[in-house]
Formats: C-alpha cells, structure tokens, sequence
C-alpha cells in the first residue's frame, strides 16, 4: 500500500518520509508531557527564598562576587521569585474561566503596579481593595488624560482606546469588578517549578519597566547562575536558563564629558554652602583623576593613599586589587579634607575608611550621585550626570592624549580589553565631530 506522505515519490522516499512525520510526531508528545510534568511538579512555598541565602553565600566564598554584586543579585534574583509568584497567581486566576485579552491585560498591568510598591510582598499579604483603588486612580487619570505621561504609556493603548468606545466609567467598573475577583482567588501555597517561559517572562517584564539593556542583561545571570547552584544543590533537576540565549545589549556610547566641563564641575562651588566641600571636592577629584568606580572610591582605606609614592591601591570587582596612579591636586585636596573634615566626620569612631558619612560610617553610593549632580547643576552641565561619567571622562581623555589601550585597561581593572574597547569609540566619535566642525569642506 503506498504511504499517503508525497505520493508522487518512489515506495522507498515515502516510507522515509513517513518514518520522519511520526518521529516529529513523538518528539512533539514529548515536548508536551515534559510541559504538564513542569506545571504538576510543586515545591513547597519558600523553598527558593530559603536557598537564596545559600546561593548569596555560594557566589561571595566561593565565587568571590563583590558585596555589590551581592547585593544586585539578591535584589535580582528576588524579582524573578516575585514576577513568577505574581504570574503564577494570575495564571490560576485567568484558567478558571475564558478571560478576554483585555481582562488579562488590565491584570498584568496591575500586577505590574503592585511589584513597583516595595512594601507589598506577596508572600506576606495579599492584595487589598486599596491597593484596587490606587490603580484604578492611575487608570482615571489616564483616561481624562490628566497625565500626559500616562496617557503616552504603551501600557494603556488598548485601555484608552476601550475607553473611547465604552466610555470611562464603565471600563473603571469593568476593570474593578475584574480585580475585585482576582483577590479573592486564593494564592498557591505551592508553586511549580519555573520554565524557559518563566525566564522570558521575567526578562519581557524587565523591558517593559524601562531597565537598560545592561541591567537586563545582569538579571539574567542572577537568575541563571542561581538555577545552576539550586540544581548543583539537587533542589531542581533541570536547568530553565540553561538553553536560553543571554539577552542582547545594545551598542551605546557612554556620556563622556569635555575636558572644559570637567574644570567646571571640579570648580564649582554650591550656595549654600556644604557642610563637607573638602571631603566632596577629594572625592570629585578622586573619581576624575584615578578612574575609580564609585564602590571602590567609597571602600578606599586611608592607608591605601600613597602621597610620597602617587598612587592609589584600591580594590575592585572579584577583590582585584590594582595600584592607579592620581594627580597631585587630588593628593592636595585628600591631605585637606583629612587635616580638617576627616576628624569631625569619625566623631571617635574607629575606621580605616577614607570617605565618610555625618555617621562615621562608609559613603553610600546614592550620596555620591546626589554630591556629583548637586555640583552638576551648579557647574551649568546640563543633562543627567552619574557618577560614572567621570570615569569615561577619564578614560576617553587619556585616549585623546595618546595613551594605549593596555595602559587604560590597566588603570581600569578591566578584565578583558573588549570592555575597554568602547572608549575607542567614543574618541572616533569626538574625531568625527572636529574634522565636521573645523575642516573647510567637510
């Protein structure tokens, strides 16, 4: 009997081809039965919480992380666990009855609004009816477009353009009677283990709040190297990340500012005046003249400052330590701010540390960006300035002087070139633009 696959075929092509189908066919029930064994395999609730701590403490004794890089996987890696709770919750909600796409858009983007309040956990406490009113207030707004920022959301298109065909009122009613329901679902005491879906879910949800390329890009590794310790540990058999491709960052050159702007900002002076402008302008000085990052001028013992030899001894990320060379004036502003701010600031504290707090304690990274874009804006810069800027200030301007790639990688604590390689860029950019504004003919 000739096989009903390409009939046209010789008996030996089709029975071949037949042969291929039902291979399809069983890798397709396959793919499907190991789908279902995802979803009815459950951990207690708090399993992953508890072997969060493990896993922190894995990646800063064996792995070396810096307690920076601690302290962003953990907030990282707690995002994911709140993003599948929440996406879990809701997927038990929508599979009781055939909800409409608008239902489930209304739900994700509540569910969105809850994650963005720090004191809702989802394991302590279910959501109320005022957390239902806050949101329907944002949709209010939206939709009397009062907020021209809301009324730009991509998020609310689709609820805008139900409200122009229903009307405000009744879509408020509709989305309220919606959530009203979705709370009173009762939330799993157990979960199911996490998917690939689950991982691209998470990384969907990160783009949508606006992260940049490179923090989505971070929080995917949290998140992976976290499943490879949980199935190191035995707590799950498989890996969900393992097969996913890390998500793509973009090509961007870093805010890089002139040699002009920098005088600027290390000149400015603030009215009214600071409590600590000698502390703040070492501090600005350090950040320009050496290349730290923000961790390390912040982690700087007093020691580590070698004004008889110029040099700087600082740890970085994996605790390499490297030895950067600074300028004299940066030395001059550090011998003042220790002959006269430092002693106040240590109020008979003992620490090492060289920047402090009022407290006497270590300067907190937010401080720091609040001292740069407080001088920022009294040096007439314009735009946003993190504290990172000055780093690829210093970078570009030793490029521009002529330095080579080695010698900045160097002086960076790059572990690879390929990382440093971006400021080259940014000095082809800078070329570019003076032979545009200064050749006769360009």
């Amino acid at each position: 009997m000739p096989s009903k696959h390409a009939p046209g075929l010789p008996g030996n092509e089709q029975d071949r081809l037949a042969k291929m189908a039902d291979l399809d066919e069983k890798i397709s029930l396959l793919q499907r039965e190991k789908q279902e064994l995802e979803k009815a395999t459950a951990i207690p609730s708090g399993t992953f919480e508890a072997c969060l701590e493990s896993y922190l403490a894995h990646i800063e004794v064996e792995r070396g992380f810096s307690k920076h890089t601690i302290a962003a996987y953990r907030k990282d890696c707690r995002t994911f666990l709140d993003i599948f709770k929440l996406g879990a919750w809701l997927d038990r909600f929508l599979s009781e009855k055939n909800q409409p796409p608008a239902v489930e858009r209304n739900c994700e983007w509540f569910l969105r609004f809850l994650r963005k309040d720090r004191a809702f956990k989802i394991d302590q406490v279910t959501p109320a009816t005022t957390h239902i009113d806050a949101f329907l207030e944002i949709l209010v707004r939206a939709g009397e477009a009062k907020d021209q920022a809301l009324v730009s959301d991509k998020e609310l298109t689709g609820f805008l353009a139900e409200v122009k065909e229903n009307g405000l009122e009744a879509e408020i009613r509709r989305t309220g009677k919606t959530l009203e329901g979705l709370i009173k679902t009762p939330y799993c005491e157990t979960q199911r283990l996490p998917g690939e879906r689950d991982i691209i879910d998470f990384v969907s949800e990160l783009r949508k709040g606006g992260l940049a390329d490179s923090s989505v890009q971070r929080c995917f590794c949290a998140v992976r190297t976290f499943f490879k310790f949980l199935v190191r540990e035995g707590i799950t058999g498989e890996d969900p990340s393992a097969e996913l491709p890390i998500p793509r960052k973009g090509k961007y050159l870093p805010h890089v500012l002139g040699e002009e702007e920098v005088i600027r900002l290390l000149e400015a002076r603030l009215e009214p005046r600071p409590r600590h402008p000698q502390r703040n302008k070492a501090l600005l000085e350090l950040l320009y003249a050496s290349g730290l990052r923000v961790g390390e001028a912040c982690g700087l013992q007093q020691n580590n400052v070698r004004p008889d030899l110029g040099i700087i001894k600082c740890k970085g990320k994996g605790q390499r330590e490297r030895i950067v060379p600074t300028s004299r004036r940066c030395l001059a502003a550090i011998d003042a701010y220790c002959e006269d701010e430092r002693p106040t600031l240590l109020g008979g504290n003992e620490t090492g540390l060289l920047f402090l707090s009022r407290g006497g304690q270590e300067l907190g990274r937010e401080v720091v960006a609040d001292i740069i874009r407080r001088y920022a804006l009294a040096a007439g810069l314009a735009g946003k300035i993190p504290p990172h800027t000055l780093r690829h200030s210093f970078a570009t301007h030793l490029l521009d002087a002529g330095a080579d790639l080695r010698s900045v990688q160097a002086l960076l604590g790059h572990s690879s070139l390929s990382t440093t390689q971006i400021y080259t860029h940014v000095s082809t950019e800078r070329l570019k633009k003076v032979y545009d504004t200064a050749h006769p003919r360009a």
